[in-house]
């Protein structure tokens, strides 16, 4: 195999990985809108998986509006803006192919006849580029994780002072 053959499977081997983390990271989303909601996780995964990333944002936005979930709405707002960066470089990854920059190393591009503006915008994505994105959706995940379990408590603490109404 020769550089440019180990640098382009370089190139794909990294875009798989930063798919890959990011679908971990989306089960965490889907887990919050399954508590929020509440409804099991195959049903929060077929009402998300059938809607627009950004519209997944909003629900979870509008079931955290709840003045219960202060703490949690606290930490969300703060992720929102940079999911929805991550959002836009993972539809880089699933949308754009493997050409050579000026530079003739392998990189993701934009289809040629793609001449909307946000894309004409963006410069190719280098392995490296990959990386640094799989590694911050990497520590999203760890982030999100922290807010799920600060709304877990919450629905956890409704659900004992529901079951102490009961008695």
């Amino acid at each position: 195999m020769d550089k440019h053959d180990e640098d382009t499977s370089r190139l794909y081997f990294t875009v798989g990985q930063g798919i890959t983390l990011w679908s971990k990271m989306e089960n965490v989303l889907v887990f919050m809108f399954a508590i929020l909601m509440p409804v099991t996780l195959p049903k929060a995964g077929l009402v998300l998986y059938s809607i627009n990333f950004n519209q997944w944002l909003h629900l979870i936005d509008e079931l955290l509006a709840d003045s219960d979930f202060v703490e949690a709405r606290l930490g969300w707002n703060k992720l929102k803006s940079e999911l929805k960066a991550l959002s836009d470089t993972r539809n880089v990854l699933a949308h754009h192919q493997v050409d050579r920059d000026v530079d003739e190393r392998p990189s993701l591009v934009p289809s040629a006849f793609d001449s909307r503006s946000k894309t004409l915008k963006k410069h190719p994505l280098s392995v490296e580029d990959i990386q640094e994105f799989s590694t911050k959706v990497n520590l999203m995940g760890l982030k999100l994780d922290a807010v799920s379990k600060l709304i877990e408590n919450v629905v956890k603490t409704r659900a004992g002072k529901s079951a102490l109404g009961a008695t």
